[in-house]
């Protein structure tokens, strides 16, 4: 944690920073074609009833809903991985 909280962008090695941005980049490409499969429908959904949000939460990716700090990453990685292990065994 302390690595995180005190690192300046500018101490990160640029080839490091040129890397970071193409993962970036690749996994919201990836959680964009993710958020359209049937797979993401039903862990938002389950998300959704499981992991409601009270009064604060967290978002889903490409969708207008929220839900519990534990929901919504759950669903969004489940989203990023079910897109991804698709494309693997293809």
């Amino acid at each position: 944690m302390e690595f995180i909280h005190t690192t300046e962008l500018g101490a990160i090695p640029p080839d490091v920073l040129k890397h970071a941005k193409r993962f970036l980049l690749d996994l919201i490409g990836v959680a964009a074609a993710g958020s359209k499969l049937e797979a993401n429908r039903i862990i938002r959904d389950t998300a959704l009833q499981l992991f409601a949000a009270s009064h604060s939460g967290s978002r889903f990716f490409f969708y207008g809903r929220s839900a519990s700090i534990a929901g919504a990453p759950l669903a969004n990685s489940t989203t990023i991985d079910r897109f991804d292990a698709m494309t693997a065994i293809r």
